[in-house]
């Protein structure tokens, strides 16, 4: 008698899905004790859950509805970020729940508020995406808070790497004084493709360069930036109703050209030779 034994592979396919959030963008979790001024980055990151400071300026806040400047317009707590007119400034780092997908796309969206003390200047603010807590990464969005308004800013970007960290800066351009306010960062997921209209129509020409370019862009374009090869801004432009601009840059290298709408960022690589 021959005993047949059949042996049954069952493949199981699973359909594994997950989104990525920030931790802590609301700034609710934390320990600070009430509110709490000119934090050094370590205390600021030891005060702060899944949050790190790592900023020149070494003066973040921990603000609450009872501090007296502003109410937050969301929950209870925000963060305040300063830049001297020594050319210091404050930078932070919000934890994931998982690390981007490079070439993902993906949305986000926060509250921000220019204040008005001391006669400071409303200086641009710069999102990024970072794989260390203590380093800016590569500038996913720039921002200009509106004085004494919370304004809720909304956009989506492709993530430039597998970034497990948002960090925050103020635009480290120029010598003026600012306080900036945040709250309330949100990510999520966006299904499909990223529309490529502005990466079609955002040129630079000549490119490469002996240092005289034209760069031309849609009327939806807010800002443009030039940063150098070491992530620092050397130019910037509100080009709002522009649709071109002529540019020098006397020093060879490698620059990246910003450009910034309402709801989209890319970059663009410049050789100056």
């Amino acid at each position: 008698m021959k005993i047949i034994i059949v042996v049954v592979f069952t493949l199981v396919f699973m359909e594994s899905s997950y989104s990525q959030t920030i931790i802590n963008g609301d700034f609710e979790n934390n320990s600070a004790s009430s509110c709490e001024f000119n934090l050094q980055n370590s205390v600021y990151s030891n005060r702060m859950n899944n949050s790190w400071g790592f900023g020149s300026n070494d003066e973040l806040d921990i603000q609450t509805n009872t501090c007296g400047l502003v109410n937050p317009p969301s929950n209870d707590w925000f963060v305040s970020l300063s830049k001297n007119p020594n050319g210091t400034y404050d930078e932070l780092s919000l934890e994931l729940s998982a690390n981007l997908i490079l070439g993902n796309t993906y949305e986000i969206s926060y509250f921000e508020f220019a204040a008005n003390i001391f006669n400071n200047s409303n200086i641009p603010l710069q999102l990024g995406l970072s794989t260390d807590s203590l380093n800016f990464g590569q500038v996913i969005y720039n921002s200009l808070p509106i004085i004494n308004t919370w304004t809720q800013r909304t956009f989506s970007f492709i993530a430039p790497n597998n970034g497990k960290y948002i960090t925050v800066r103020i635009d480290s351009a120029g010598f003026l004084k600012a306080y900036n306010l945040i709250d309330n960062i949100q990510l999520t997921t966006v299904n499909g493709i990223n529309d490529n209209s502005l990466h079609t129509a955002a040129c630079l020409f000549p490119n490469p360069t002996n240092g005289k370019f034209t760069i031309s862009f849609p009327s939806s374009v807010q800002y443009i930036q030039i940063l150098n090869s070491l992530g620092q801004v050397i130019k910037m432009e509100n080009v709002n109703g522009l649709t071109s601009l002529n540019f020098e840059i006397e020093t060879n290298g490698v620059y990246f050209v910003n450009f910034s709408t309402k709801k989209d960022f890319i970059a663009k690589k410049l050789i100056v030779y």
